[in-house]
């Protein structure tokens, strides 16, 4: 539960929180969330034709990891250029996560974001040790 003094929207995914209560989880137990810490970084979603409001969606984060398939389906950039903005205007890292690198080049998309400086790794099936040990290191410590 959350206290009704921190109103309806006050709490989203990756917020630090403070509780009060049966936090055992236990069955019956009841916790509330009382105070909500102050947030390191914000990644919001824009106001869209069914939506006029600006929400924030994830709280606290570091990084965005970007994942789009080389092939079925196609790449789709407009998709990763806005994910990139959200993230560079959030001050969030980005890691481009290329899969599918078995069925195709990832030459052509490299070579796009080369110029941005934007942290990549190439995948296949089966993912090969090095590839996710690599995907692992990125990641590890990192929210």
């Amino acid at each position: 539960m959350k206290a009704r003094e921190l109103g309806r929207n006050s709490v989203v995914v990756g917020d630090r929180v403070a509780l009060a209560g049966d936090t055992s989880g236990a069955p019956g137990s009841l916790a509330r969330i009382v105070r909500v810490a102050e947030r390191t970084s914000v990644l919001r979603r824009s106001p869209d034709d069914t939506d006029p409001l600006e929400r924030i969606v994830v709280a606290n984060a570091q990084q965005m990891v970007i994942v789009t398939a080389l092939a079925s389906p196609e790449p789709k950039t407009r998709f990763v250029d806005r994910c990139l903005v959200a993230a560079y205007d959030a001050g969030l890292d980005v890691l481009l996560v290329l899969t599918k690198n078995d069925l195709a080049s990832p030459r052509k998309i490299r070579a796009f974001y080369k110029p941005l400086g934007v942290p990549m790794i190439s995948t296949r099936q089966p993912v090969p040790a090095v590839t996710l040990s690599r995907l692992r290191s990125a990641l590890a410590g990192r929210i």
